[in-house]
């Protein structure tokens, strides 16, 4: 088993931040980072993880200074949570030059990759948009992305749907009957969807 590193930095509520770094001297880095109420130990991202580490790739696992409190956050709070995420990527940039960043991010976290990629330069970006919300939309546009969401979820309508479909750089994966967790009432067919969407998480990144 590999033992991560830790990344620490000072959040905006004045706590000491500390993630997940593992560094594997590869010159791609994926940068997870959770939804509202979805953790990085939640099945999505869990298994995104261990598909990073199976490709040999570095990963910084972000946690939110909000959740670490058990609190959740206020649309004010927004700017400062992307500020911390900011702060931790710098830092992991410190230790290697990535050639290639691969954003995977969760509901809330789709709308924090999206503003922290338009700050990178110099790097190549991919985005993996984990039941997205719309305001993630704009990013889609612009990197090769993979999304992935589901009929039943009401924060990405069928029209959200068809509209990244038609996106060039942007491959979508829309499950039938999946919540906004990407469950549905069959936990046989949840499973299933859950083991296939990390098989087309883990094509695209490689």
């Amino acid at each position: 088993m590999i033992k991560p590193n830790k990344l620490s930095i000072q959040s905006y509520m004045d706590i000491e931040l500390t993630f997940d770094y593992i560094q594997k001297n590869s010159d791609t880095l994926i940068i997870l980072l959770p939804g509202n109420s979805y953790g990085i130990e939640a099945p999505m991202l869990y298994y995104t993880f261990g598909i990073g580490l199976e490709l040999g790739y570095d990963i910084l696992a972000i946690e939110y200074a909000f959740q670490k409190v058990g609190k959740f956050y206020d649309a004010s709070e927004v700017p400062f949570i992307i500020d911390d995420c900011r702060h931790a990527i710098d830092e992991a940039m410190t230790f290697y030059p990535y050639k290639n960043i691969i954003f995977v991010g969760k509901s809330f976290g789709t709308v924090v990759q999206s503003v922290l990629s338009e700050e990178l330069v110099g790097v190549t970006i991919k985005h993996v948009f984990l039941t997205p919300v719309k305001k993630a939309l704009p990013a889609m546009r612009l990197y090769k992305s993979l999304v992935i969401t589901g009929t039943d979820d009401p924060f990405f309508t069928s029209e959200d749907i068809a509209t990244v479909s038609s996106l060039s750089l942007v491959t979508v994966k829309a499950y039938q009957d999946a919540d906004h967790s990407m469950n549905t009432s069959s936990y046989k067919e949840s499973l299933a969807i859950l083991s296939e969407l990390a098989d087309r998480i883990f094509e695209f990144m490689k």
